[in-house]
């Protein structure tokens, strides 16, 4: 078995970087590869086990992989494929909203969920309806954000009073 050594450092380019939003085409063989190591990508990405699920979604789409080693204290813990992140956001809607009503509403928040619309469509959740204070609609809208498979979340919520002192804490615990 014969060891692989890193791919030697592309040569410097002068070409422009690319735009914002827009990844260069990386073709998906490399013509005349013989060994792993010519094979390999020479960068690698990875993830920490404690990041969100969200988190990895967007490092793999900003640096164009399909797989992220999971690094725990320079030790290899796992690894992360798109398929994986997928079956994350592939939860039905209605799974969505049932959860935001039971654990955010009723559950965080101690409320009636007749006090607030859930709607969702294609992960994306939006929230109507009038809550007592301004932190508790902060609230439902940051554990909302959190909830699997919410891509998205409309805040339409209002309030009946600004907010209480006694509420105020909870703020440091959200964001």
């Amino acid at each position: 078995m014969t060891a692989l050594s890193p791919a030697p450092p592309a040569p410097p380019t002068t070409d422009p970087p690319p735009a914002p939003d827009v990844r260069p085409v990386v073709p998906m063989t490399r013509p005349g590869a013989r060994t792993a190591g010519e094979l390999m990508s020479a960068v690698l990405v990875t993830i920490d086990p404690d990041a969100t699920v969200a988190a990895a979604a967007r490092l793999m789409r900003e640096q164009g992989v399909n797989w992220l080693p999971v690094v725990a204290d320079s030790r290899l813990v796992g690894v992360l494929g798109r398929s994986d992140l997928l079956a994350v956001f592939l939860r039905s809607d209605a799974a969505i909203r049932t959860e935001i009503v039971e654990d955010v509403l009723v559950g965080a928040l101690a409320t009636d969920p007749s006090r607030v619309a859930v709607d969702v469509v294609d992960g994306v959740v939006t929230l109507a309806g009038q809550l007592d204070t301004r932190i508790d609609a902060e609230v439902a809208v940051a554990l909302t954000s959190r909830t699997e498979g919410v891509v998205d979340v409309v805040d339409g919520l209002s309030w009946q009073v600004q907010d209480r002192p006694d509420t105020i804490p909870v703020r440091s615990l959200l964001f």
